[in-house]
Formats: structure tokens, sequence, C-alpha cells
């Protein structure tokens, strides 16, 4: 016999750690500890698209610009996954990361927002590659 719960179970949308990985290309293991160490909640069953962006932001911070993830955990990357809750991709794109090493900061800057200073240990990091690999990965995804 059918219950009301059954025929009611509420949908859950998301993207399990394995096509997480898949979605990255990267390995189980570096997923794994990249979890561990910089999501502020690691035991999640399903990641969402935001979730998925802000890995593809730990794989280009890690791979591209050769930001160890001590250094992004020490800096607090997993504040990135609250500071870009809630925005849209097109507020994202023109956004800059501010990795303040010497501090131990991490901040998002908006759009149009000038760095007010320069410095060893100091970088800024453009969103717009991030989002977009992100955007033709979701498409790529659905076909």
């Amino acid at each position: 016999m059918t219950t009301y719960s059954d025929v009611f179970r509420p949908i859950r949308v998301g993207f399990k750690p394995q096509q997480m990985c898949d979605l990255l290309g990267v390995g189980k293991e570096t997923f794994r500890y990249w979890r561990k160490e910089l999501d502020p909640n690691p035991t999640r069953a399903l990641f969402s698209s935001l979730d998925l962006l802000v890995y593809r932001l730990i794989k280009y911070l890690v791979k591209i610009q050769e930001e160890p993830p001590k250094t992004l955990k020490t800096c607090g990357f997993n504040t990135v996954f609250t500071q870009l809750s809630g925005r849209d991709l097109s507020e994202i794109k023109g956004a800059l990361l501010c990795i303040d090493v010497p501090d131990h900061k991490m901040q998002l800057m908006e759009e149009g927002e000038r760095p007010s200073r320069f410095g060893f240990g100091l970088h800024y990091v453009p969103l717009l590659p991030v989002v977009k690999e992100h955007e033709d990965a979701l498409v790529h995804f659905g076909q």
C-alpha cells in the first residue's frame, strides 16, 4: 500500500560526491581532502550548484594560482561558502577574491570595488574565469 509520505516525499536536488569529482575533474582523494580541510559542512550528502562553484574556485586556486590548501585554510576559506551564498552568478562574475596571507583573511570584493592596498602576501583573484568554467561544465553536464 502506498502511503502519503511515499507519494509526497521531498525531492532532494544536488550532486553526490562522485558527481562532484567528475564535474571538477579531480580524484576522490583530492576532493575528500578539500572537503575535510576547507568545507564548513564536510559531512553533507549532496552539494548544490553554488557548492560546485566554490569547489571549482578551490581547484582554480590550488592548481592554477598555486595557493597551498593550508594557506587557504589559515586564511579562512570556509567563509567563502557563506560570502557567495545568495548571490547571482552575474554578481560573482565581476567579483575579486582577496587573499591576505599575512593577516590570515579572505574577503570577497564586489565588482567595481578597488583594492585598498597592495603588497607582499596579498593576492587578488578575479572570479570571472572560474564562473565561466563553471557555466561551461554545467552546460556540458546537462547534455
